[in-house]
């Protein structure tokens, strides 16, 4: 898993953007793994995705929140849309993709809002 860290050298909080751009790949690989299983289960079974991969990911994003927001953002848009791709290729029995998704979003509009002095989790008592 990609590993974002803020710069010892700066202290600005900048992020290598490989490692960003890594997070990236790491987020469609997942994704790409579940809308695989998805296709492949029997529409009338039904699936229970995995997604404690994606959780990890998810978490990455958020941790990126305080240092690169605007990067954060991008990356939660990202897994916004293939996470609704993934639901929309099978029957999901569980509601660990919506929950994914959710989490997600709240990353895509909350991301900009969160500074570093708030933290990862925590949020600005203002709009």
């Amino acid at each position: 898993m990609a590993r974002i860290e803020v710069t010892e050298e700066s202290g600005t909080g900048e992020q290598d953007p490989d490692l960003a751009a890594e997070l990236r790949a790491e987020l469609d690989g997942v994704l790409g793994e579940l809308a695989d299983e998805a296709r492949e289960c029997d529409p009338d079974d039904g699936w229970y995705p995995d997604t404690a991969n994606l959780e990890d990911l998810l978490d990455e994003v958020e941790d990126l929140a305080a240092g690169a927001p605007h990067v954060a953002r991008e990356l939660a848009g990202h897994a916004m849309e293939r996470i609704r791709d993934v639901l929309a290729a099978g029957n999901c029995l569980s509601d660990d993709l919506a929950d994914a998704l959710a989490r997600a979003e709240e990353l895509h509009h909350g991301a900009l809002y969160r500074p570093a002095s708030y933290g990862p989790g925590l949020r600005q008592p203002w709009p």
